[in-house]
């Protein structure tokens, strides 16, 4: 069965030096939501770490973008995430294998929006699903979000194969622990609110059906033959940002792939 640690960083007001220290405890509010998917059979036989962090989120490289959630493996982002290890690393938690960091605005939202937050974490399990299936996908899936816009500027992330077959992992979560009528409340309640960003992603969403299991064989033959019509392009940007990321010690995700070919194959006509 999946185990799960949930683990709540806050900043310790009383200390002068807000960014060092960081207090790390844990989050009974949620054990009964881990409980319940945690009987979900398609979950790997993982240990997962669930962190609730202290910022607003977790990433935001783009506003439209702004991440309330993301998952991580021990094997691949200790070497090529700092950014997320830092977070890890105040929970002096050592026996994990993946990772779910939660924001703190979506931790806010669980109240007022619980089929959301379900949702929300039963999409970052989705990632955890196909890290722990396929490796080599998973990296595949990393390096086309990060870079697809390279080769064409009007691809929506969330309509990817892997982010909708998470989407759809997440909805089925929320809506066995909730309801379908409880969710669809939600969106359309968020769509309409300043509480999220991405509010294309809602409505995409929203036309997405709940999926019990990842087929992740089917998933990544999606994704590489969508990649096909940009294969060239990607490959390009991809060696390009792999030598730059060596060369200014950068540690990104492209360092881990050898054959770039082989990892998004041209397919025959």
């Amino acid at each position: 069965m999946t185990e799960i640690i949930s683990k709540r960083l806050e900043v310790n007001q009383e200390c002068t030096n807000k960014s060092n220290y960081k207090l790390c405890y844990e989050v009974p509010e949620i054990d009964c939501l881990i409980n319940e998917i945690k009987s979900i059979d398609s979950l790997p036989d993982v240990k997962i770490l669930l962190v609730v962090v202290d910022r607003e989120y977790v990433s935001n490289n783009k506003p439209e973008e702004a991440t309330l959630g993301e998952a991580t493996s021990k094997e691949i982002y200790l070497k090529y995430n700092p950014r997320l290890t830092g977070y890890i690393d105040y929970c002096n938690v050592t026996d994990w294998e993946y990772a779910i960091l939660i924001s703190n605005k979506l931790w806010e939202m669980r109240n007022e929006y619980p089929a959301y937050f379900t949702y929300l974490l039963g999409h970052e399990l989705g990632h955890v699903i196909i890290m722990s299936t396929d490796k080599d996908f998973h990296i595949l899936s990393c390096i086309t979000y990060d870079y697809l816009g390279n080769c064409n500027k009007n691809i929506k992330n969330y309509e990817l194969a892997f982010e909708e077959a998470c989407d759809e992992f997440g909805k089925y979560v929320s809506e066995l622990i909730h309801s379908k009528d409880k969710l669809n409340d939600e969106l359309e309640k968020l769509i309409t609110s300043d509480n999220v960003k991405n509010f294309g992603r809602l409505k995409n969403l929203m036309k997405l059906s709940g999926t019990e299991a990842i087929d992740t064989n089917k998933v990544k033959n999606d994704l590489i033959k969508f990649c096909q019509p940009y294969r060239d392009c990607l490959i390009t940007v991809w060696k390009k940002e792999k030598v730059r990321s060596i060369e200014y010690n950068l540690n990104k995700i492209v360092e881990e792939v050898d054959d770039f070919e082989k990892l998004l194959p041209k397919l025959s006509n």
